[in-house]
């Protein structure tokens, strides 16, 4: 069984690593395939130039939500837990930091020093310059080490966080809705270029029907009534599961 993560963390020893220029490498490497993402990103002071929103904070409001024609930024008192924030993300989640979760982490170094320093988490990669290859294989045994440089072997990482990211993201129930056997079969082709993941079933809305192969599009309004008169048949029926999560119908027509 492929090992899945939606999220993952982006750690270093000390500021100019290289950990923000990486992030968005691979941002640009999961938006170019249409993947949705979410960055979070760990700083240590956040300037706050509009004093009217501090101002909402100074008299106990809880979250405050500043909107322009353009952002919209959401600002909370509340202590932020990057785990269980990932868990409900629907999409890839890169963030930049936090190295006391227990994400997995990819770790920059640029000097041996760089090397040493305290984390929690499995790590999935390590990237160094060419000259501290060694000494980081040394350091982190068994984890993949790649040259900061080779865009290929990076790629190649992209490529399969991408994959683990996907099959976290997609239901894994194998519908064949996309059109591909598997649900993996339909990961690889996002990655490919050839497929966007809002073809999937799970961004399609509750209920799909085909005829003839053909995929009709219904409204909001159409699907509640097909899956509301479809669940309510279902139930007067022997061995019916008392909750019924999903439903799959084939109907042939010999007439």
């Amino acid at each position: 069984m492929m090992l899945t993560m939606n999220a993952f963390a982006i750690i270093g020893k000390r500021r100019g690593v290289g950990k923000t220029e990486l992030g968005l490498r691979i941002v640009k490497y999961l938006k170019d395939r249409n993947i949705p993402v979410v960055v979070i990103k760990h700083t240590h002071k956040i300037d706050l130039d509009n004093k009217d929103s501090l101002k909402y904070f100074s008299i106990g409001a809880d979250n405050v939500i500043t909107v322009s024609s353009d952002f919209m930024l959401t600002m909370s008192k509340a202590n932020f837990d990057v785990e269980y924030f990932s868990k409900g993300v629907d999409g890839v989640v890169v963030v930049e930091g936090f190295k006391a979760s227990n994400l997995p982490k990819i770790i920059v170094a640029r000097t041996l020093d760089d090397l040493s320093f305290s984390f929690n988490g499995n790590v999935i990669a390590v990237i160094v310059p060419e000259d501290l290859m060694g000494k980081a294989k040394e350091t982190f045994p068994g984890s993949n080490v790649l040259p900061i440089n080779d865009l290929y072997a990076l790629n190649r990482l992209f490529e399969d966080i991408a994959l683990k990211a996907l099959i976290s993201i997609l239901p894994n129930v194998d519908c064949k809705v996309c059109g591909y056997p598997t649900c993996l079969n339909f990961a690889k082709s996002i990655i490919d270029g050839v497929n966007s993941i809002y073809k999937c079933i799970k961004y399609q809305g509750d209920v799909v029907v085909k005829v003839n192969k053909l995929k009709l599009n219904l409204g909001r309004f159409p699907q509640e009534i097909l899956k509301n008169i479809l669940i309510a048949y279902l139930k007067t029926l022997k061995g019916t599961p008392e909750k019924i999560d999903e439903v799959e119908i084939y109907i042939k027509n010999s007439n």
